[in-house]
Order: C-alpha cells, then structure tokens, then sequence
C-alpha cells in the first residue's frame, strides 16, 4: 500500500474489505478485531496486500493525452519552436503552474502587455546593469506587434 496513504484512510479500506465476510469486523492499526465474539483475539492483518486502483491513476494517461494534444495544439497554431519546451523559462513556468495547481487562471492579454511585459523589462534590465550589459536596447519580446499597436489605439488611455 502507498506509503502516503493515511492511516485512517486504511483503516476504512481494511473495514470495507471485511464488510464482506459474514461477521462484522472492526478494523485497527495492529489488525482486525472480531467484535462478535466478546474477549476475541487481535488476527493481524497485511495491509501492503490491499490495493485498489484510484480514480486519478485510472484517468491519468487519458487526461495527460488531453493535455499534451492542447499544448502540443497551441504549439502548431502559433508555429512555436518546439525548443521552447526544453527552454529554462518554460520549464520554470511549467513548474509554476504545477505548483499552483488546478485552479490556476491564464492571465489577459492585458494583464501580460501593461503589468507582466513592464515589469520583466525592469527585471531584465536590472540583471543586465548588474552584470555590465547595458545596452539601452529594446528587448525583443517588447518589440510592437500589429495587435499591440491596435491595442495601444483602442485602450492606450487605460495604462498612460
């Protein structure tokens, strides 16, 4: 049994296995008490031969298609190198996203362009400064693309 499982999560498992049989049993840590039968002994019980197959580890390589066939979608649509994956920055985000878990909302174009763009650009140039870098230059993800110059004509008011 999975070791990370907790304790009182095997000790149902042990009672709905022994449900079963004719006589009601109650089940504890050392071994299965026959509560039938006044004064009964202790009869051990093996823990580690009980196993039930979870519904995550059923859904897991479903769901992992699913996922991979979206990422590996965005991917193709917006014909991105598929380098960027082994790229240390993906993997950071990657791990991020894990980290956070399921509830996690993808931010708005937005939020990306005034808050998340700004702000790595200031990263980006303290690190360069710092290691004597400095060029003054753009960086090439704040490169204007069309749909930032439409943008910045319909909602440049919002962040000026």
């Amino acid at each position: 049994m999975d070791p990370h499982v907790p304790e009182d999560v095997k000790e149902k498992t042990v009672l709905a296995v022994n449900k079963s049989n004719k006589k009601r049993k109650t089940a504890s840590l050392v071994g299965v008490v026959d509560v039938d039968t006044p004064n009964s002994n202790i009869l051990p019980v093996d823990l580690s031969s009980l196993h039930q197959t979870t519904l995550p580890a059923i859904c897991d390589k479903k769901d992992k298609d699913q996922v991979d066939r979206a990422l590996a979608h965005s991917f193709f649509d917006k014909n991105i190198a598929f380098n960027v994956i082994q790229s240390q920055s993906f993997l950071d985000f990657y791990k991020a996203l894990s980290d956070y878990g399921s509830g996690y909302k993808v931010p708005s174009y937005l939020t990306l362009r005034t808050k998340e763009l700004p702000e790595y650009e200031e990263r980006n140039e303290e690190q360069n400064v710092a290691l004597g870098n400095s060029t003054g230059a753009t960086t090439p993800a704040s490169a204007p693309t069309p749909d930032d110059i439409i943008f910045d004509n319909l909602f440049g008011h919002i962040h000026q």
